[in-house]
């Protein structure tokens, strides 16, 4: 399957500051057990693109102009046109409100300060091209002034939302007790990252200015390697190169975080307890 076939869609990574606490936390969805794509798992909102949703991304950029990145950084990005911008941005707002009932498009339009940042892009992640199943996702992010409360979730797609402290995620994940996709696991790792490097008082705004600052007109492919191990590479990774044999992307990744942090991912075995089977997850080998 080419690039071109790949399945469009997006999600939003949406945060906000504790008020007691001053911990940063972020949204995130618990997929129906039952679901055909990562059962329970914890993912940002998100989903498959559709026809109009063009439509509602210029709807919003109408109302609140200065609270969205400007559709003209869409080259950056490695987009076709401003249409597709506009088409991402409007399924990752349209697919928020249908998992969870959190209306941005609303809170945007109210103008009362709960978006506290730009809705700007992240990052662009395509799946690798040895799964038959692939998706071209692009990942949205802002800032909220507090947690929302009044969510519901669609039980046909997710079982819970709830708001998670960034590293608390990421333990339970270690822990084997959920699941997260490794867009989602590379996100907050990163994140995670950027706190222990701008110190505890770093906002919600700078953690997104940070993943927003270096757009990149490749996305992010990973390679699957399965001898003698299963192994996950990513651009900036030194064995990425020699390892892109079916026509990957070589993506020189420019955040820091990339440049700084060699990594790729393996599999661990992770007993959750003594009467059930262990379960896969990823663990990244670093080498600064």
């Amino acid at each position: 399957m080419s690039i071109a076939e790949a399945r469009k869609s997006a999600s939003m990574l949406i945060m906000c500051e504790d008020a007691e606490t001053q911990e940063i936390k972020v949204l995130l969805l618990t997929r129906a057990s039952h679901s055909r794509v990562w059962p329970n798992a914890l993912v940002f909102p998100g989903g498959l693109s559709e026809a109009d949703d063009d439509k509602i991304g210029h709807k919003l950029e109408q109302v609140g102009q200065e609270m969205v990145q400007q559709a003209p950084n869409y080259q950056a990005w490695g987009m076709r046109d401003s249409t597709e911008w506009y088409s991402a941005l409007g399924t990752a707002l349209r697919e928020t409100k249908e998992e969870c009932a959190l209306d941005l498009f609303e809170l945007m339009s109210a103008g009362q300060g709960e978006v506290t940042t730009q809705v700007q892009l992240i990052a662009h992640w395509l799946t690798p091209n040895a799964l038959k199943k692939r998706y071209d996702t692009f990942i949205w992010g802002l800032g909220l002034k507090s947690e929302y409360t009044k969510l519901s979730v669609d039980p046909l797609e997710i079982s819970e939302a709830k708001w998670w402290g960034i590293s608390e995620a990421l333990q339970v994940y270690d822990r084997g007790l959920v699941d997260l996709p490794v867009p989602t696991f590379i996100i907050l790792s990163e994140l995670n990252e950027l706190r222990h490097e701008l110190g505890s008082q770093a906002s919600v705004s700078q953690l997104l200015t940070r993943l927003a600052e270096s757009p990149h007109s490749l996305p992010i492919q990973p390679i699957i390697v399965k001898a003698p191990e299963i192994s996950l590479y990513l651009p900036g990774d030194q064995t990425y190169i020699s390892n892109a044999q079916h026509g990957e992307l070589e993506a020189q990744i420019d955040r820091e975080f990339w440049r700084q942090t060699q990594h790729h991912l393996k599999h661990k075995l992770v007993q959750v307890s003594s009467d059930s089977k262990p379960v896969k997850r990823w663990y990244r080998v670093c080498s600064t």
